[in-house]
């Protein structure tokens, strides 16, 4: 099945000093294969926004949530400083997702490097028959831990308290929020985690991005991220064991 993402936006990099210049600044080694999944965080380590890089004609594609547009835009224009690099939007593109894994025809299609099981990402110009609803795309990145966009992340997420899922590289060199980034991981302090849970049959509290989770005895178990009808992933406090 493809499905449609509208919920995409697309910045266009060209210039010799583009994949200099994300990998100075992004989580993730630009200099690998065709497609990487990254962030931009804050000098503080704290989340901006997660994207795809995509190595597109004679420079890259950022694939990110339309609503990260306007931020990460403006750090690039801030962190540009005398790189050889040029910024525009790509109004043209589209992207879709086949998880059964297969490349569709003439285009484009590259392997979801999150997870194995999130398929492939398709890139068109062109528009191409594919499903709108895409709950069956959230169900699976509910089903594998992948965390996306805004229904997951807040602007006070580190991502240490995330499953990675391929998207930081501790062997590239410097990147911005490396410090705190670094020593959440080497030191073991990640505080909270990720899980999947099914919806309680039996559940009457609201069942949405950015609500917390209460239990029957009034006991916060979390906060909501992605959700759909039957599943969500939920941002709750890791047990703390003594030594």
């Amino acid at each position: 099945m493809i499905i449609h993402l509208p919920a995409r936006k697309f910045i266009a990099i060209t210039g010799v000093d583009t994949l200099e210049f994300l990998q100075n600044i992004i989580t993730n080694d630009v200099y690998g294969g065709d497609i990487t999944a990254s962030y931009l965080l804050t000098p503080q380590g704290k989340y901006i926004a997660d994207f795809m890089v995509v190595k597109w004609q004679n420079g890259v594609i950022i694939d990110l949530y339309a609503g990260h547009l306007p931020a990460v835009a403006q750090c690039f224009k801030t962190m540009k400083l005398k790189a050889r690099v040029e910024f525009a939007m790509n109004n043209n593109l589209q992207v879709y997702s086949d998880l059964t894994g297969n490349e569709t025809g003439n285009e484009t299609g590259m392997a979801d490097p999150r997870h194995p099981n999130m398929g492939v990402r398709i890139y068109s110009e062109t528009p191409l028959n594919a499903a709108t609803d895409t709950h069956v795309y959230i169900t699976r990145r509910i089903e594998n831990l992948v965390a996306e966009g805004p229904d997951d992340y807040t602007a006070d997420s580190l991502v240490m308290n995330y499953p990675i899922n391929n998207m930081v590289s501790f062997a590239k060199g410097c990147f911005v929020g490396q410090e705190v980034t670094a020593r959440m991981k080497y030191r073991h302090l990640a505080k909270y985690g990720l899980t999947k849970i099914e919806k309680p049959h039996n559940y009457m509290g609201p069942w949405q991005s950015g609500q917390n989770m209460i239990d029957g005895a009034g006991n916060m178990l979390g906060r909501l991220c992605s959700t759909t009808p039957q599943m969500a992933l939920l941002y709750q406090r890791l047990v703390q064991h003594d030594d």
